[in-house]
C-alpha cells in the first residue's frame, strides 16, 4: 500500500504544484494595488452616466445672490446716474442749483468717505455683527437715504444754503456707506455660495 501511494504521488505531482500556484497568485493579487485599481476603474466604467448635474448659476443659493446683485447694481446705476440731474436742476423746481464745480465737490467727498469706510471701517464690522447683518442694515440704510434724499433741496430753499449743504452731505454720507456695505456683503455671498473654484469663476463670470 505504501508503495502504491508513493506511486500515485509521483505519478501526479502538477495537483500539488497547481495548488501552490493558485495560492501565490491570490496573494499577489491581494498585495498589488494596480491590480485593485484597475478593477475599481472597470466598475466605474461598466457603471451608468449618472444624470448631468445643472451649473452653479442654477443653483438656489448662487442664483439667488447673482439676482439679488444685479437688482442692487441696477437700482445704484440708476440712483448715481439721477444725481448730476438733480444736482444740477434749478432749486424752484426741486433741484439744488449747482455747478460743475459744485457737483464735483460733493461727489469728491463720497469718494473720501468710500475709501475710509471701505478700508477701515466695514471690514471689523462684517466680522463682528455678520454679513448677512451687515447686508440687511445696508439696503434697509439705503432706501431710507433714497426716499428722504429730496429733502435736502427743500431745505435749501425754505431754510438756508448752509442747511442744505449740511443735509446733503449727510446723506451723502449715509449713501456711501449703504452702498459700501451692500456690495461689500453680496459679493461676499455670492462667492461664499460657489463649492470651488470653477464654480466661483463661473457665477462672477
Amino acid at each position: 500500500l505504501s508503495e502504491g501511494r508513493s506511486k500515485s504521488e509521483n505519478h501526479h505531482p502538477s495537483s500539488t504544484n497547481l495548488h501552490h500556484v493558485n495560492s501565490r497568485t491570490q496573494s499577489l493579487d491581494l498585495d498589488n494595488p494596480e491590480l485593485e485599481s484597475e478593477s475599481d476603474e472597470q466598475k466605474d466604467a461598466a457603471r451608468p452616466e449618472t444624470e448631468h448635474q445643472p451649473p452653479s448659476f442654477f443653483h438656489t443659493n448662487a442664483f439667488k445672490t447673482t439676482s439679488l446683485y444685479g437688482c442692487i447694481a441696477f437700482t445704484y446705476v440708476i440712483i448715481d446716474e439721477t444725481y448730476p440731474l438733480f444736482a444740477a436742476y434749478a432749486l424752484e423746481h426741486g433741484g439744488l442749483s449747482f455747478d460743475s464745480s459744485q457737483i464735483g465737490l460733493s461727489l469728491a467727498w463720497t469718494g473720501f468717505i468710500l475709501i475710509i469706510y471701505q478700508w477701515f471701517i466695514f471690514p471689523p464690522l462684517a466680522n463682528y455683527y455678520g454679513v448677512i447683518f451687515a447686508f440687511r442694515t445696508s439696503a434697509i440704510l439705503g432706501m431710507v437715504t433714497f426716499a428722504i434724499f429730496p429733502i435736502s433741496g427743500l431745505l435749501m430753499r425754505w431754510v438756508s444754503v448752509r442747511v442744505g449743504w449740511v443735509s446733503l452731505l449727510s446723506l451723502l454720507f449715509l449713501r456711501i456707506i449703504a452702498g459700501c456695505g451692500v456690495f461689500s456683503a453680496v459679493m461676499i455671498l455670492m462667492n461664499n455660495s460657489a463649492s470651488g473654484s470653477d464654480d466661483r469663476g463661473e457665477i462672477n463670470g
